[in-house]
């Protein structure tokens, strides 16, 4: 929490801002995004060391094989890793870092201390690139420019706003105030942000985290809310055509992707979740549930990204 915070304990000193805390998950050493999930070890061989050269603890899983796979299961469940990790990056209060390539799937092959390789070890190669994953990271970047509260210039402390909102609430999976002694407890792992809007123009944002591997339950808090991010899916979009959940306010029309504008021509809809009172349980995607319920499971290893609608 205090991470994605903007890391106050460090940096709100001395009239530092929020924007004093760089955030970033891969850098120019170490493992590309692409690596910190397809490989358990490095590959330093090509550098002549007998791959004695770079650091042995990358924090990183292969997802259950080493390197290259065909296994779709392990596929799909690396790149919802990737889908994770760079919405935990590009919702995050301070400044994001994102290293050049991981946006588009770069690989140096497991080489985490490629300085010595011109070569296509270190090279982007923009023939190969994941159109899904720029796809979804210029979603979060069309989210992150579209919503004040996801780069402000103060820090939270969870006080009252211009509008009458706390600026930041921290719910557990029960939908309840997060009590301090549960961040270290064991559990589902689940936990979820609020951010209140400062004015009129502004909406209400509900962040929701599973980092566990498995399927966890979470209850909404009160509002209606409109899913904006799924990691779930490919581009992180939501989006179900001819759904009856309800109409998004406003509509993407266009999409920021390395300099090109992809024009969406057909008609979207997002779901919605209305939450009249505590109880309702919130899912990643719209799915058929019993009359009169809006009960919901977050999938593994995900985050959602809801907007409660104006009222009026």
């Amino acid at each position: 929490a205090s991470q994605i915070s903007g890391a106050s304990e460090q940096f709100h000193h001395d009239g530092r801002c929020p924007q004093s805390s760089i955030n970033f998950i891969t850098s120019h050493d170490g493992f590309t995004l692409n690596d910190l999930v397809s490989y358990n070890q490095k590959h330093n061989e090509p550098n002549g060391e007998d791959n004695r050269d770079g650091h042995n603890d990358n924090h990183s899983w292969n997802a259950g094989a080493e390197g290259p796979t065909d296994d779709p299961d392990i596929n799909r469940t690396r790149a919802r890793l990737k889908r994770v990790m760079l919405a935990s990056l590009l919702l995050s209060q301070g400044t994001p870092m994102l290293t050049a390539g991981d946006e588009m799937g770069r690989t140096q092959h497991g080489n985490n201390n490629a300085y010595n390789q011109d070569n296509a070890i270190s090279w982007l190669d923009w023939k190969g690139a994941d159109e899904d994953l720029i796809g979804f990271t210029a979603h979060l970047i069309h989210l992150r420019k579209k919503h004040p509260q996801l780069h402000l210039p103060i820090w939270l402390l969870g006080a009252p706003t211009a509008s009458g909102m706390l600026d930041v609430r921290w719910l557990n999976s029960q939908g309840q105030p997060m009590q301090a002694e549960q961040w270290n407890q064991d559990g589902d792992g689940v936990f979820a942000q609020v951010l209140g809007a400062h004015n009129s123009e502004e909406q209400d944002l509900l962040i929701v985290f599973n980092p566990d591997g498995e399927n966890r339950p979470f209850v909404m808090p009160e509002g209606d809310w409109t899913m904006v991010l799924d990691t779930n899916q490919a581009d992180g979009q939501p989006w179900r055509a001819n759904s009856t959940e309800g109409e998004v306010d406003e509509t993407m029309t266009q999409i920021m992707r390395l300099g090109l504008a992809i024009n969406k021509n057909s008609k979207l809809r997002a779901p919605v979740v209305k939450c009249k009172t505590q109880g309702a349980t919130s899912s990643d995607v719209p799915a058929a549930k019993p009359k009169g319920t809006s009960a919901r499971t977050l999938r593994p290893h995900s985050v959602y990204m809801f907007v409660a609608r104006r009222k009026g």
